[in-house]
């Protein structure tokens, strides 16, 4: 890729429709979101069949790319969000 700055988001089922209340246990990753200026990627982790390929976690990990993740926080009734680096 020659794209520099990749963005990035997680997408999972919620653990309240999932889990139960007493023994609450985080759900996997369901979606990986990745996109920059030329391309964009959904990547359906939970419909693989073993795990995630090699070369996807070679490119999250590479030197090359800056991962950038968006968040949005409700702060007191409030939405505030920003820009996360991975770095």
């Amino acid at each position: 890729m020659q794209d520099r700055f990749v963005a990035i988001d997680l997408e999972w089922k919620p653990e309240f429709l999932t889990q139960p209340k007493d023994k609450p246990v985080p759900s996997p990753v369901a979606v990986i979101q990745l996109a920059s200026s030329t391309v964009c990627l959904l990547i359906h982790v939970s419909a693989m069949s073993s795990r995630a390929p090699p070369e996807l976690k070679e490119f999250l990990c590479s030197p090359d790319i800056t991962l950038v993740r968006r968040f949005v926080l409700n702060v007191l009734g409030g939405i505030r969000g920003g820009i996360y680096v991975l770095s």
